[in-house]
């Protein structure tokens, strides 16, 4: 929602972070970097994402003014 504009550089920093922790999860002997486990932090970054550009675009239809 700080980023309205930025939409693709954002949902990049989405999948990008995501990417990493799964990574990052193979330097540890107790964690477990799986494929399935990266797609729904993807899945729930973009759907944030969205859900933060839905409660924009409702707040300010919500607040124009009426004819």
């Amino acid at each position: 929602m700080a980023y309205p504009r930025r939409i693709p550089t954002v949902l990049i920093f989405v999948f990008a972070t995501a990417v990493s922790l799964e990574l990052l999860q193979l330097l540890t002997p107790d964690r477990h970097a799986r494929v399935l486990d990266g797609v729904q932090k993807i899945a729930g970054g973009v759907l944030g994402v969205f859900a933060g550009r839905a409660i924009l675009y409702l707040e300010r239809a919500r607040s124009w003014p009426d004819p």
